[in-house]
């Protein structure tokens, strides 16, 4: 990903993004099969200075370049690129028209997977009420989008991350009473769920 002047990519959620010298961002995908596919969350920062005024036209963020070896091209290396455009509002319900669903509903995986990381270190200092609070929210906010998503798909990974949660939940308030190296595991199993939901 190749950041177009004024735009300062920051990091990726969901998988490894690396950050070169010159500020662009690498992002290994490995093998990918007919019918895989891979997705991230790019977070970037623009300059006040790039920004247009409401309504202006389209201007771009980033050239996205897929390198890849084609195998019908006798493994022949290929570049596919698109370039990833932004216009700006400052009115919030323009903002709400033009969103993606699909985007809003990865960013609500990768909260719910921060939070559930986030109740994991609270098992691991005894604080069960503030772990509890934070897959609460994790578990409210996957079932709020699911609720709100049309694509099947997408809807039954936010309903299969929810009842993740709400079993997390249960097994944490469980382990409240239980001795020492139960929380402990519980701490490793809530934080490994978290990783999961983010795609490590």
């Amino acid at each position: 990903i190749v950041p177009a002047p004024g735009v300062q990519l920051i990091s990726a959620d969901g998988i490894r993004g690396d950050i070169t010298g010159d500020g662009s961002m690498k992002i290994p995908l490995g093998a990918l099969f007919g019918g895989q596919h891979r997705e991230a969350l790019v977070h970037l920062r623009v300059a006040s200075s790039a920004k247009d005024s409401d309504g202006a036209i389209s201007k771009p963020l980033a050239s996205v370049r897929l390198h890849f070896k084609d195998p019908n091209e006798g493994d022949l290396e290929r570049i596919q690129e698109t370039v990833a455009k932004v216009s700006w509002t400052s009115d919030p319900n323009v903002v709400a028209s033009h969103a993606n669903a699909k985007t809003q509903s990865i960013m609500a995986i990768q909260q719910a997977a921060q939070l559930e990381m986030a109740a994991a270190q609270s098992v691991n200092k005894g604080k069960f009420d503030d772990a509890d609070g934070s897959l609460a929210v994790a578990e409210k906010k996957l079932e709020t989008q699911a609720a709100a998503t049309k694509d099947a798909p997408m809807r039954a990974a936010l309903e299969g991350q929810a009842h993740h949660i709400a079993a997390a939940r249960k097994a944490t308030s469980a382990a409240a009473a239980a001795p020492a190296p139960a929380q402990r595991s519980q701490a490793l199993q809530l934080n490994q769920g978290g990783m999961a939901g983010m795609g490590f």
